[in-house]
């Protein structure tokens, strides 16, 4: 989710499962950080697909596979080829009453720091870049991390731990603070509502 410079994907009219139909035996989709076929490709490996994408590299993998009828897996965990454990949000969050704070379990942090592709895989939220400079969150689902720390689609993130985030190269700083802090504050900014701080604490 809270991954900087992630383009725009909500848009898309392709799926992942029907832009797989379209890659060779052995090709998985990635993901690259500037449009080109809706941000997808088809490559046969990581290099082989950064080459392609250029100078905005790639930002996520769904794996095809090919070798089970049409199936596919990824992001909707089907198929053979899903590399990611199960995904229950609800497992690592819990909320705080007392201290209005969402208590996110270090293991997650960690799980996303190792192979930050998880949440491609399994979410469905997107970031998508507003004229202003922030993101908006779209296509928040059901089993989104997003949605079980009280998101919705809309919300416009504006701030971490006091960083603007108008200008991408904060993300950077403000990633690097959420992966070593063990409370960060995220001030969001959301249509009919207004201005609120999501608290996260890491435990």
């Amino acid at each position: 989710m809270l991954v900087g410079g992630i383009s725009l994907l909500a848009a898309c009219p392709t799926t992942n499962e029907e832009f797989c139909t379209g890659c060779f035996e052995g090709q998985n989709v990635y993901f690259c950080n500037v449009p080109t076929n809706n941000n997808r490709i088809c490559a046969y490996g990581f290099a082989d697909a950064q080459a392609t994408c250029g100078a905005g590299g790639v930002v996520g993998e769904y794996k095809c596979d090919h070798t089970s009828g049409g199936t596919f897996g990824g992001d909707t965990g089907g198929g053979t080829g899903d590399p990611f454990p199960a995904w229950n949000p609800d497992d690592f969050i819990r909320f705080d009453r007392a201290t209005g704070e969402y208590v996110i379990d270090r293991t997650l942090v960690d799980d996303i720091a190792q192979d930050g592709r998880i949440l491609w895989a399994k979410d469905d939220t997107r970031l998508v870049a507003l004229s202003g400079g922030y993101f908006e969150l779209q296509s928040i689902s059901r089993d989104d991390l997003a949605q079980h720390l009280g998101l919705r689609s809309g919300d416009v993130i504006k701030s971490a731990n006091g960083i603007d985030l108008k200008i991408n190269d904060d993300y950077a700083l403000a990633i690097v603070q959420l992966f070593n802090a063990s409370q960060i504050s995220v001030g969001i900014e959301r249509p009919g509502v207004g201005s609120f701080t999501l608290l996260l604490r890491f435990q």
